[in-house]
This record gives C-alpha cells, structure tokens and sequence, in this order.
C-alpha cells in the first residue's frame, strides 16, 4: 500500500482540481469517523446523528 501512495507522490493537486467534491466528501467522511473512533476510545456514547 505504501509503495501505491508513493507512486502517486505529487498528483493531489491534479485530484484536487479535478474532483474537489470528491476530496470534501471523503473529509467529512473521514471527520465523522474520527470523531466517532475518539469517543469510543474515551467511553463517550454519542449517536452517529449527532457525531
């Protein structure tokens, strides 16, 4: 897997221009997660709603 991301080393900037809908799709995805991931490692139940 790494050595699939290094081969892409330096077209984020073609991605980013290219789909920029898709990249804030997958940040909001990825916010989502993160938050819920954190809570659980921390105990805290909170519905996905409202994550």
């Amino acid at each position: 897997m790494l050595a699939a991301l290094a081969s892409h080393q330096g077209r984020q900037e073609l991605f980013l221009r290219r789909r920029p809908e898709a990249l804030d799709a997958l940040r909001t995805v990825a916010l989502v997660e993160s938050s819920e991931s954190s809570n659980r490692l921390e105990g805290i139940a909170v519905p996905r709603a409202r994550v």
